[in-house]
């Protein structure tokens, strides 16, 4: 639909460790405190604001932490820039959950190249079969059941018709910019 324009969001936890790893442990909360607090803004041009303001900050004392902030900072934005908050947003800044889901499938892969296995169905891997329970609002194993109800609709669905119409009307713009440069 957007082909080489489409939004990207960058991870907000990669970014912040990277940015800190550059930093004395002196330094740490302070500018931890900054980044997610800009990265809290619900004002895109706000939020890009502090993140330059502290960019130059940084580039005397932390050259490395200035140059890693600076890297990819407007993809750390796309999400308060198309209008995306609350639970939505919380879930969407960060790779982890993602991450997570291939850490815990990897040991079942690994199993099966070492022991020239066949291939484990989708059903039989124990974490992915939690995943999906959960995904679908069961209960884990261990825990009191409950009788199973439909699941509730995720937290954000709500937002998600204004984020397209934003993301739209951003290419929309980009279009027009180039077409007056091209002139």
């Amino acid at each position: 639909m957007f082909g080489e324009r489409a939004p990207v969001q960058r991870c907000v936890r990669h970014k912040e460790r990277n940015v800190l790893d550059h930093l004395p442990d002196r330094d740490r909360p302070q500018v931890k405190r900054r980044l997610r607090r800009a990265w809290a803004d619900t004002d895109h041009r706000s939020a890009l604001d502090q993140l330059r303001v502290l960019a130059s900050e940084l580039e005397r004392p932390h050259p490395g932490a200035a140059a890693s902030l600076r890297e990819g900072m407007e993809e750390t934005l796309t999400l308060t820039r198309l209008g995306i908050g609350g639970n939505l947003k919380r879930t969407l800044e960060s790779t982890n959950p993602c991450e997570s889901m291939v850490r815990h499938e990897a040991p079942c892969e690994r199993r099966e190249r070492t022991n020239n296995s066949q291939p484990c169905r989708l059903e039989d891997r124990p974490r992915a079969d939690a995943a999906v329970r959960r995904s679908w609002g069961q209960p884990r194993r261990g825990i009191a059941r409950r009788r199973w109800k439909q699941p509730r609709r995720r937290s954000g669905r709500a937002v998600l018709p204004d984020a397209r119409a934003r993301a739209s009307e951003t290419e929309r713009q980009s279009e027009s910019e180039a077409v007056v440069e091209a002139s």
